[in-house]
């Protein structure tokens, strides 16, 4: 795993939002990995708001890659940080899809992972998380 980068303007928010992922990156791994339906889900989810892509969802879940499940929340995961990293606004939507479509352990690491972006970003940032909403 990385070391988060440090931010000291608001010239690249997609920093915060990548280190906010990068803080919790083992835990949100490791849940998706216990569960392939709330995986999928969540995924699918993520392909629908074009979060990712559907070739990304589909290369996640080939089976013919002969890679774990945890390894494929990895490369989910990765995705999701290269994307937050050009378009920071999307964490929240990716942490929103997280909130409804895991459970309740899935609904803390999100919680984590907006406190960690609203406390790394500076006072005056364009961007804040205005809070996650279950639906």
């Amino acid at each position: 795993m990385e070391t988060p980068e440090a931010v000291n303007d608001d010239t690249n928010l997609g920093v915060c939002a990548q280190n906010a992922l990068k803080k919790q990156h083992n835990e949100i791994k490791n849940l998706l990995a216990i569960s392939e339906p709330i995986f999928r889900n969540i995924a699918g989810a993520c392909t629908s708001a074009t979060i990712i892509h559907s070739t990304e969802y589909d290369k996640i879940f080939d089976d013919k890659t002969g890679q774990s499940l945890l390894e494929r929340a990895d490369n989910f995961i990765n995705c999701i940080m290269s994307v937050v990293k050009v378009c920071p606004d999307q964490l929240e939507v990716f942490l929103n899809i997280v909130v409804n479509k895991g459970n309740i352990a899935f609904e803390r690491i999100a919680k984590l992972m907006s406190q960690s972006f609203n406390n790394e970003v500076p006072e005056h940032a364009c961007i804040k998380l205005t809070g996650i909403q279950k639906n």
